[in-house]
């Protein structure tokens, strides 16, 4: 019985995919939550993590019952939030390309995070 457990697990295991997103309109904790709660909302969600700084998601999914498609229109279809290819390179090589031209980005510390 154990084995039998451990191979359904080893197989479920392979399923998982991770989907990473920036999410334009993601700008605080709150609006992280809302994301959450609009992606959880898709069957084989297995978890979501995000990165407010470099407004990214890291979504694991079961390819078996949703596929990434899936998730980016279940964003498209907010009014707030849309998703877009994210490569760790380029926002390095943004970031050092700001640093490198002495330009200085100020955030305002509080922002309508309410879906309009």
């Amino acid at each position: 019985m154990t084995l039998m457990l451990i191979a359904q697990l080893g197989v479920m295991a392979q399923d998982i995919d991770t989907l990473t997103v920036r999410i334009k309109g993601m700008r605080c904790e709150e609006c992280a939550h809302k994301v959450k709660n609009v992606v959880k909302k898709l069957p084989g969600i297995d978890g979501i993590t995000f990165n407010i700084e470099r407004r990214t998601a890291s979504i694991a999914f079961d390819k078996n019952h949703v596929c990434a498609d899936s998730i980016k229109g279940r964003l498209a279809a907010t009014v707030r939030y849309k998703a877009s290819a994210y490569s760790p390179t380029d926002a390095d090589k943004l970031q050092n390309d700001i640093k490198a031209a002495g330009i200085t980005i100020t955030v305002p510390p509080t922002h309508e995070c309410d879906e309009k």
